[in-house]
């Protein structure tokens, strides 16, 4: 009689481990399409920094729609932030993670639709002077990264006015350097900055603070894996404890099959 109950218990199985294995086959939220950061740099020395994003939606079903991201910024001590675009309808800074601008759209943007926004930061703690030679100040920045989202490109333009060095190597265009990529999942991009340190009004006691973790957006929050992984576990458990219930009937139906027919 156990031989019999294998092919139920089987199909019983796999119906149970279908909707945990479509939790897992959701693909890709949104993509970035162009991710722009323009830098000039203040009399003070602290950066003038314009963000230029242009997010699509690419699901909008499994998480619903696009309403606010936070996009990552160097570290705390920035000096303002202010929206530039009439897509944004509030813009606030958030410690959580990381550093943070946090930014509410203007209304929920659906699959296929691109969204784009510009705010502007004023960022203090960015630089160090004789960090790597002495008589230098050296800048080093690091856009936020996307650890769950592809970038289309990236360009970090940084103004070439009274700039001693580079690094990496960059385009010059329009009186900027320039620095173009496309960014993988997780990717992250660094440039190097150095000026003589009587370029700015540079603060011998200031160092490179950096603070940012990763983008985020409504359908990708700090908490979404642990949410994600305990409904993982409980429908594991839900379904184990039906497996049960059922195989329970179908072995009592089998006793009591047994008894009757003398298998």
């Amino acid at each position: 009689m156990r031989t019999k109950l294998i092919p139920v218990l089987l199909a019983l199985a796999l119906a149970l481990a279908m909707p945990v294995s479509s939790a897992w086959a959701k693909g890709d939220l949104d993509e970035i399409v162009n991710y722009t950061i323009t830098v000039d740099v203040n009399d003070d020395a602290t950066l003038n920094m314009v963000y230029h994003i242009e997010w699509k939606v690419l699901d909008s079903t499994s998480d619903g729609p696009l309403t606010w991201v936070k996009i990552g910024i160097p570290n705390d001590h920035y000096l303002s932030m202010e929206a530039l675009s009439g897509t944004i309808k509030s813009i606030s800074y958030s410690p959580a993670g990381g550093s943070y601008a946090r930014i509410d759209l203007d209304r929920a943007y659906y699959a296929d639709e691109v969204v784009t926004f510009d705010f502007e930061l004023v960022q203090d703690y960015m630089y160090q002077v004789g960090r790597d030679n002495q008589g230098e100040a050296v800048y080093e920045f690091t856009p936020g990264w996307f650890n769950d989202i592809v970038v289309d490109k990236l360009e970090v333009r940084w103004n070439a006015d009274k700039v001693q060095r580079i690094a990496p190597a960059g385009q010059q265009d329009e009186g900027y350097y320039t620095w173009t990529t496309p960014l993988s999942k997780g990717q992250r991009y660094t440039v190097t900055v150095g000026y003589p340190d009587d370029a700015f009004a540079f603060d011998i006691d200031k160092t490179i603070t950096k603070g940012v973790t990763t983008e985020q957006s409504d359908d990708d929050d700090d908490l979404d894996w642990l949410f994600g992984l305990i409904s993982v576990f409980v429908i594991i458990l839900m379904g184990w404890g039906f497996f049960a219930f059922v195989a329970g009937i179908i072995r009592a139906i089998a006793n009591i099959f047994t008894r009757c027919s003398g298998f």
